[in-house]
C-alpha cells in the first residue's frame, strides 16, 4: 500500500509540474538575478565577494550552494542547468518526510481498506495550490530547502533523543535557517513538544542532552536574527555590515511596529484562508482583500473547535503551533510589502496535520467522507494545474498579473515584467498607479519614465505630456 501511495504522490506532482520538469527557461527576474552570478563561482572566496559587492540580493548560503551545484552538474553534462528539476526533486524529498512524520503522528498500522490518515495528509499536501509557486518558481528554492531541513529536524526530534540526534537536529535546523530564515522560531515548537510529550523521568534522564539542544537552538536562532538584521535592516554589529542592500531592505523591513499590527493580523488571516480554502490564489495580496478578513475570523473558529476535541487536543495545538510560528515570522516582517503564497509553504505541513487531527475525531462516524475527499482533491488538483501552467511562458506568467491585488510591490515588479514582454499600455497603467500609491519615491518615478520612453507606439508629444505629470524639471526621453 505504501509504495502505491508514494507512486500516486509522484504522479500527481508530475501532472501539476510536468511541463516544467525539464525546462531550463528562467521566467522571473529574480531567478536570473539569483542564479546567474553563481555560474562563475569557483570557491568560497568568489561567493563571498558576490555577497559583499551586492551582486546577490540576499544572504541565503545553502540556497546559493544548491544553485552552484546545478551549475556544476550542467557544466559536467554539457547542458543548461535544470533548476526546475532540482526544485521538483527537493519537493519529493519534502513530501517523503511529511509522509514519515504523518505516520508517526497517526500510527494506524496496515490499512486493508481505504487510505490511511497519513496518506491523506501527504496527498493533500502534494496537490495543495499554495505549494505550486515555490516549486515552479526557481527562486522558491529557498522555501523548499528551508522546509526540507526543518522537516528533517522535526523527524529527528519525534524519535529517540540522544546526543548524536541532538547534533543532527542542530545541524539541520541551522541549514534550514541559512536557506531561508522563516523557520527561526521552530525551536519554540521543539522545546514545547519535548516538554509536553515526555514524562518527568525521561526529562530527568536526558537533561544534559536537552540542555545542550536548547542552548544550541537558541544560539542558532539568535544568530540568524542578528545576521538578518545586518543584511536587511542595516544594523551594524562590531562595525560589520554585510551587504550594500541593507539600506534598500531597511526601508521595507523595519521590524515589528505596533502601528502595523492590524496589517500583520490581516496578512495572517490571508495566509490561513489560502491554506484552508486555497481557491483564490494570486502572486500578491493587498491588505484590503475580503479574504484576509474572512481568514482572520476563521482562526478563532478553528481554535474554538480545537478546544472541543476530546482525545487529541494536545496534538492539535502542537501542530497548529508548528504552522503558526513561520506565519508569525513573515507577517510581522513582510506585511508592509506583500503576502505571497511561497511564504505559506512553511506552514503547510503543520496545517495539514492539525486539520487531520481535527477531522479524524469529528468525522470518524461520518459517512461519505471518501466522496468529500475525492471532490476536494479534484478541485485542488485543477487549481494547482492552472497555476503551474502560468509558469510555462513569460506571457502566461504575467497574464496572471490581472489577478494581483494592488500593492506597491506587486505594481512595481509586474510593470517591469510587462515592459519586458511588450505589454506597454498595461505597464504604463501600472506604473501610473504606483506613482499614485508612492508619490515622490525614486524607483516608481524611474519605472514610470521607463514605461513612457520605451513605449514604441506612443507619439513624442504624448510622451512629453506624460513626463510632465512628474513635475520634475529636465526629465525627457533620450
Amino acid at each position: 500500500m505504501q509504495i502505491w501511495i508514494l507512486l500516486a504522490v509522484v504522479a500527481l506532482t508530475l501532472i501539476i509540474q510536468g511541463p516544467l520538469t525539464l525546462s531550463t527557461e528562467l521566467l522571473a527576474r529574480d531567478d536570473r538575478w539569483l542564479t546567474a552570478p553563481l555560474k562563475e563561482v569557483h570557491n568560497f572566496a568568489d561567493w563571498w565577494a558576490l555577497i559583499r559587492s551586492g551582486s546577490l540580493p540576499d544572504f541565503q548560503p545553502v540556497r546559493d550552494l544548491s544553485y552552484w551545484i546545478d551549475w556544476q552538474l550542467a557544466r559536467a553534462l554539457g547542458t543548461e542547468p535544470h533548476f526546475h528539476l532540482s526544485n521538483i526533486l527537493i519537493w519529493w524529498a519534502v513530501l517523503a518526510l511529511v509522509w514519515q512524520i504523518a505516520q508517526k503522528v497517526f500510527p494506524e498500522g496496515h490499512q486493508k481498506k481505504g487510505f490511511s490518515t497519513a496518506a491523506i495528509v501527504v496527498i493533500l499536501m502534494a496537490i495543495h495550490p499554495v505549494a505550486v509557486e515555490p516549486v515552479a518558481w526557481v527562486s522558491g528554492r529557498k522555501h523548499l530547502l528551508s522546509l526540507l531541513f526543518t522537516l528533517i529536524a522535526t523527524r529527528l526530534i519525534l524519535g529517540h533523543l540522544n546526543p548524536v540526534r541532538a547534533l543532527l537536529i542542530l545541524t539541520t535546523f541551522a541549514a534550514g535557517a541559512l536557506s531561508q530564515p522563516i523557520n527561526v522560531l521552530w525551536p519554540i515548537w521543539a522545546i514545547i513538544f519535548l516538554a509536553t510529550s515526555k514524562n518527568t523521568d525521561w526529562m530527568r534522564q536526558h537533561r544534559p542532552t536537552i540542555v545542550i539542544l536548547t542552548a544550541g537552538l537558541a544560539l542558532i536562532s539568535l544568530s540568524t536574527i542578528a545576521l538578518n538584521m545586518t543584511v536587511y535592516q542595516g544594523v551594524t554589529w562590531f562595525g560589520f555590515q554585510l551587504t550594500p542592500h541593507a539600506e534598500i531592505y531597511g526601508k521595507k523591513l523595519s521590524g515589528f511596529r505596533w502601528d502595523e499590527i492590524d496589517i500583520s493580523m490581516l496578512a495572517a488571516g490571508r495566509y490561513f484562508f489560502n491554506l484552508m480554502i486555497p481557491f483564490n490564489i494570486a502572486h500578491r495580496y493587498s491588505t484590503g482583500a475580503l479574504a484576509n478578513l474572512v481568514g482572520l475570523l476563521m482562526i478563532p473558529l478553528a481554535g474554538w473547535a480545537g478546544f472541543h476535541l476530546r482525545e487529541r487536543r494536545k496534538e492539535f495545538w502542537l501542530w497548529s503551533l508548528y504552522a503558526a510560528l513561520p506565519i508569525l515570522v513573515v507577517t510581522l516582517q513582510l506585511s508592509d510589502i506583500f503576502v505571497a503564497d511561497s511564504y505559506a509553504l512553511a506552514a503547510l505541513p503543520g496545517t495539514m496535520l492539525a486539520a487531520a487531527v481535527m477531522l479524524k475525531e469529528f468525522t470518524s462516524a461520518a459517512k461519505g467522507m471518501r466522496w468529500v475527499f475525492a471532490a476536494v482533491c479534484s478541485l485542488a488538483l485543477t487549481q494547482s494545474v492552472f497555476i503551474a501552467r502560468s509558469w510555462t511562458s513569460a506571457e502566461a506568467l504575467w497574464s496572471r498579473s490581472q489577478a494581483m491585488e494592488e500593492t506597491p510591490d506587486s505594481l512595481y515588479f509586474t510593470a517591469g515584467d510587462l515592459i519586458n514582454i511588450g505589454e506597454y499600455d498595461e505597464a504604463l497603467a501600472r506604473a501610473g498607479r504606483l506613482l499614485e500609491l508612492s508619490p515622490g519615491r525614486e524607483k516608481p518615478i524611474q519605472l514610470f519614465i521607463t514605461a513612457v520612453c520605451s513605449h514604441p507606439r506612443m507619439p513624442a508629444e504624448e510622451k512629453r505630456a506624460n513626463l510632465a505629470r512628474l513635475e520634475i524639471p529636465g526629465v525627457h526621453c533620450k
